[in-house]
Order: structure tokens, then sequence, then C-alpha cells
């Protein structure tokens, strides 16, 4: 599967904001929404340097698309 193209530094750096601007570009980029559900419930699986790690692991860090 293809990394989300976003970076997540100077982004509101809360849990539910983070979580919904994956969910948006990730929807953006053609992601089935069971693939973004499964990233998204791993993220939200413990505290919130693992939802960090999570998202990080499956973003790019690359926006010239957005």
């Amino acid at each position: 599967m293809s990394k989300v193209r976003m970076t997540l530094a100077g982004r509101e750096g809360n849990a539910v904001a983070l979580l919904a601007a994956f969910r948006r570009e990730a929807r953006d980029q053609g992601w089935a929404d069971d693939a973004i559900e499964a990233v998204t419930h791993e993220a939200m699986s413990a505290d919130y340097a693992h939802l960090v790690a999570t998202l990080v692991e499956h973003t790019t860090g690359d926006e010239e698309d957005e």
C-alpha cells in the first residue's frame, strides 16, 4: 500500500485533528475505507506517541499534491 502524501509538521497537534487530517488526505488519495480504518484503529490503540509514530509510518511527508 502506498503512503499518504502529507506532513504532520505544522498541523494542530491534538490527536483528533491529526487523525481527521490523515483520514481526509487518505480518502482524497484513493485509499480504501478499510485501510484507513486499520491505520486509525492501530494509531488509537495506545498513547499519543504511538498515534504519531503510526501516522508517521503511513505518511511520506511529501505535500506536493496537496
